[in-house]
């Protein structure tokens, strides 16, 4: 989502900002990235106060006028308490589960509102600007922009945090074509799940549809992009998960590699105790070979235990494809690499809360959809879930089924 990627671009890695040393919920919460996030969001969303307390209604209206203060710090009071919670490491209390609606309504309604706000106000200033004539802004004109803001960004944010489009996850084909080498295979049939923050917009029927929707796809091989638990998840959920994911199966396997906020869990080893105990291999800078027919390599996503590239595949020892598991797509990386194919990632979750995919290239240089970095294919997934408040919008939830054919 918006905060997500702000943040995990600027504090966790995605351009040269150091990560902190401690992955932990409180590390993460106070890194340059979320200072800036946050920032940013509370100057937006002090724009729609400050037109609601200006707004001047005349005496038959000021109960409106009341009532729209009074309404938008009503909204706020479920907000702050919840992201006070969030940052305080209390995102499993139960109570927590229906703020987060309340969260994710009052951030996009104030996010949305403000911004309609502020192209109204730049608007304005240019108007008075060029023209000649200072006329006095007619007070019908003020109501019809606040009561328009008002409807349009209710109703956003009313559609992002409903039932339908957070909760809808889809399945999103790519066809890749790689160089056969010394490989028997033909083609191969790849499920690829990441960034499902189990907790927000994933839960229990949530899950058992990945699982089904998964399957149903008959795969040769699943794989998991990291991200699938992060700092919320209840750990009845994570047993709840793991029990569901014993369920997958696949020709070559399922494997799992771990992404930044599965680190921000505080126990990363309870984390791929769940994995293990439901049958998936995780791979922790791990190369592999499969079947004697291609190689799979999976990457630690945290800094201090990530290995490069070249130590990666100093096992590769015979001319096959070789496909990356990368939580990010850190594309810069593969130029010290002529041996990966296909490169698969999550992380960036094509923003969440459109227009945040707009600025997403300016920090991490692939967002979303099927990429070609020299001679690799990076395919970005948007993930299946949502970060900290069940929202999307604009932003596919998805799991991706690729189409591997062997030439």
């Amino acid at each position: 989502m918006i905060i997500d990627f702000f943040a995990g671009a600027l504090g966790a890695g995605a351009i040269e900002i150091p990560e902190p040393l401690i992955p932990d919920a409180a590390s993460m919460h106070f890194s340059i990235g979320w200072i800036i996030t946050f920032a940013v969001i509370l100057l937006v969303n002090l724009i729609s106060p400050f037109h609601y307390i200006r707004a001047q209604f005349k005496h038959h209206l000021r109960a409106v006028h009341i009532g729209l203060v009074v309404f938008h710090f009503a909204l706020a009071v479920p907000f702050v308490i919840y992201f006070v919670n969030f940052f305080a490491g209390h995102s499993k209390e139960p109570y927590m589960a229906t703020l987060m609606y309340f969260a994710g309504f009052y951030l996009v309604y104030m996010f949305y509102a403000g911004t309609l706000y502020l192209f109204w106000d730049i608007g304005r200033f240019a108007l008075r600007l060029f023209s000649k004539k200072r006329k006095r802004e007619p007070k019908f004109r003020k109501y019809s922009v606040l009561i328009t803001s008002i409807i349009l960004a209710f109703s956003v944010a009313a559609a992002g945090t409903s039932l339908i489009f957070p909760h809808h996850i889809s399945i999103t084909d790519y066809d890749v074509t790689l160089d056969k080498r010394d490989s028997t295979l033909s083609s191969m049939k790849a499920v690829f799940i990441s960034d499902s923050h189990i907790g927000s917009a994933v839960r229990a029927r949530e899950i058992d549809e990945i699982v089904s929707d998964t399957m149903a796809l008959n795969p040769d091989i699943i794989l998991f992009g990291g991200d699938i638990f992060d700092e919320g998840t209840s750990d009845y959920l994570k047993e709840y998960t793991s029990k569901a994911f014993s369920k997958l199966s696949a020709k070559y396997g399922v494997y799992f590699i771990l992404g930044n906020h599965d680190d921000y869990t505080g126990d990363t080893e309870a984390v791929l105790s769940y994995f293990e105990k439901a049958g998936i291999e995780v791979l922790l800078n791990d190369t592999i070979l499969i079947d004697d027919e291609f190689y799979l390599i999976g990457r630690e996503d945290h800094p201090s235990r990530r290995n490069d590239l070249p130590d990666l595949e100093k096992s590769i020892t015979k001319d096959l494809p070789v496909i990356l598991l990368d939580h990010k797509p850190l594309v810069r990386e593969l130029k010290k690499s002529d041996l990966v194919e296909l490169q698969i990632s999550g992380h960036t979750h094509d923003g969440q809360i459109y227009p945040a995919s707009w600025v997403t290239p300016t920090f991490i240089s692939l967002n979303y959809g099927l990429h070609k970095y020299g001679d690799t294919q990076i395919i970005v997934s948007s993930g299946v879930g949502g970060y900290a408040v069940p929202v999307r919008l604009g932003s596919p939830a998805e799991i991706v089924e690729i189409g591997i054919t062997f030439q």
